[in-house]
């Protein structure tokens, strides 16, 4: 993934930003805005930080640009890449915030950003595909979502934190209450097989 690159003029805004009262809403700065979202979705193939759900065809402005240590709370790192991803809105508006219990070190920690610091899966510190999964099935209106751990600790308490189950289990609901993958795909197949059967009968 290629690094993100500003300008020598961008990098002026930014610093101008920085001394404002409201760096994050400064209104010099919004066109790099929209090109480090770019680049953030690009960095997590479009998928939200945490949940892993795909962004890929969600409108832009339902994307958050999101600080892992409330940009409120830790200022200092309002810019910081290292404390930058996007997130879908149950995420980081719904479940996260400003929350950040998650950190074990306090606001005015000199070297925050190492990844035993934080008891979840870091967006930019731990390699989350090795220890957080999603599994996704979808047949017309059916889906299945999965998530699979690794035996991190991390891993369950990210699972817990952002309430994953909530997304089985509605994905689940959907499904007519399937269980397990196995009876989901049973499903599909016979109804594949009656659709074939109902377009034989008609002759198309």
């Amino acid at each position: 993934m290629n690094k993100f690159k500003v300008s020598s003029l961008e990098k002026g805004t930014l610093s101008l930003a920085a001394k404002s009262t409201d760096p994050w809403e400064f209104a010099g700065w919004k066109p790099i805005k929209v090109k480090l979202k770019t680049h953030l979705k690009k960095k997590t193939n479009e998928r939200c930080c945490y949940c892993r759900r795909s962004l890929a065809n969600t409108h832009n402005m339902s994307i958050d640009i999101e600080h892992v240590l409330p940009k409120k709370l830790f200022p200092k790192y309002v810019f910081s890449l290292k404390n930058l991803s996007v997130a879908c809105k149950r995420c980081n508006m719904g479940i996260k915030n400003q929350d950040h219990s998650f950190f074990t070190l306090g606001t005015g920690s000199r070297r925050p950003f190492r990844v035993e610091n934080f008891s979840i899966l870091h967006p930019n510190l731990s390699n989350i595909d090795a220890h957080l999964l999603l599994e996704f099935h979808q047949f017309g209106a059916k889906q299945f979502v999965k998530y699979h751990l690794s035996q991190n600790p991390k891993a369950k308490r990210t699972y817990e934190y952002f309430k994953l189950r909530d997304i089985e289990t509605g994905s689940l609901d959907s499904a007519q209450g399937l269980r397990n993958l196995t009876e989901m795909k049973s499903l599909l197949e016979h109804e594949i097989e009656a659709v074939e059967r109902l377009l034989q009968s008609s002759g198309g």
